[in-house]
């Protein structure tokens, strides 16, 4: 497929390579420059690091590269990754994103489809939508890394694929808000090598299976589901391989009292947040020897704290960062926490609340009276306090060694 490109440089496409010649860089090796122009694609300053997905265009890119020499041209051409990362999530050319299929050749395939809003319904922009996702579907093979928000027509177009094939996938990252967001999910569990999982719909999880679908699971994101807190357990003791763990809206429910404990020897970092209720009972059930990263959000009961600090104490891990964030935390209730010596030993600890719970100044005063009456409690590590006003700036807080002075 050809696709010529025009540049806005003065220099005809001769008189480019006689300058480009001139400059030495072609003394390099194809191998040297290959190496180079994948540095400078996806280190440019409009690819996202988090998405490094390329919108397929002229002005930049694999595409502006080759328009240089006929050299870096046949280079670009035999360098297939250049052509292996696309965004689409404006109207770009669909003959762009047919080129860069093409030109990717067999390398492993990243890509992002993706509605500019979720209110962009239009006809146009559904249809353009559909033929972008059945280029997709004939890569199925290739696909490694994907990124995905599902509208109707796509989503029936996603439950029909053969997964199974998506033997590379290793990345996905899946937003579904409709009624077939159940379906969708329990469409993944068919690919055979998924690792890294980002859910984001407003549909509660399927039940948990037992199925070597959670246990190669490595990292998992839930994003705007609900999850009670049986499933949350349930979830957890089914992903031993996982490193990190996210789930925002842990919801109430029946907890059973007889499920066995369980160490979760690889969970490195635990985000959880949950409605008005002690969820923290999840925490019960299991040992995180590896945690060095836990963020709690939620508003506080009794027990709250109490099974955190079990948790910390049972694992005998070496948390590195401790988050919680709490609109009912009290003044006493910090001082109280922050006595753990489990908590004082952790080198960063953050905690947001608002100014109905606690006078800033009063706490961090107790909080030095208590350094000194228990002796050097915070070391060297440093206690960060975020201030969260309705409606008003936020002041932050930064007690550290040299006397818990605030800044």
């Amino acid at each position: 497929m050809s696709y010529h490109t025009t540049t806005s440089s003065p220099l005809s496409f001769d008189q480019q390579e006689t300058h480009t010649a001139s400059s030495g860089i072609t003394t390099l090796p194809y191998e040297i420059l290959s190496h180079i122009f994948v540095i400078h694609t996806f280190e440019d300053e409009r690819v996202d690091p988090r998405y490094p997905f390329l919108v397929p265009d002229k002005s930049h890119g694999p595409l502006h590269i080759s328009s240089i020499s006929r050299q870096w041209r046949q280079i670009a051409l035999t360098t297939p990754i250049l052509w292996s990362s696309i965004f689409v999530r404006h109207y770009p050319d669909l003959r762009l994103v047919k080129l860069w299929l093409e030109r990717s050749r067999s390398h492993p395939l990243t890509f992002c489809l993706k509605p500019q809003t979720s209110r962009d319904k239009t006809s146009e922009r559904l249809r353009f939508t559909e033929a972008a996702f059945s280029l997709f579907s004939t890569q199925l093979h290739r696909w490694r890394s994907i990124c995905l928000h599902l509208q109707d027509s796509t989503a029936k177009a996603f439950l029909a694929l053969p997964l199974s094939n998506a033997t590379l996938l290793d990345q996905a990252s899946v937003r579904c808000d409709l009624k077939t967001g159940k379906l969708v999910f329990a469409a993944l569990s068919a690919c055979p090598r998924l690792r890294l999982l980002t859910w984001s719909g407003d549909c509660c999880i399927p039940p948990v299976a037992e199925s070597t679908f959670w246990s190669q699971l490595t990292s998992i994101d839930l994003k705007c589901c609900t999850v009670s807190i049986g499933e949350c357990v349930t979830l957890l003791r089914h992903c031993p391989n996982t490193s990190r763990l996210s789930i925002w809206n842990v919801s109430d429910g029946q907890l059973q009292k007889d499920y066995p404990h369980t160490t979760l020897l690889h969970l490195q970092e635990f985000i959880v947040k949950g409605s008005e209720y002690d969820f923290s009972r999840v925490f019960n059930f299991f040992s995180m020897p590896a945690l060095h990263y836990l963020s709690v959000c939620h508003i506080s009961t009794g027990n709250c704290y109490s099974n955190i600090q079990a948790l910390l104490d049972r694992s005998g891990c070496h948390l590195q960062r401790f988050a919680l964030e709490d609109h009912s935390l009290t003044q006493l209730d910090v001082i109280t926490f922050f006595q753990n010596s489990v908590i004082r030993s952790i080198p960063r600890v953050t905690f947001n609340v608002t100014p109905r719970s606690m006078d800033y100044h009063a706490c961090l005063a107790a909080l030095k009276e208590s350094r000194f009456s228990h002796g050097p409690v915070f070391g060297k590590h440093e206690l960060e306090a975020i201030y969260m006003g309705w409606g008003e700036p936020c002041v932050r807080y930064i007690v550290s060694i040299e006397g818990w002075s605030d800044s």
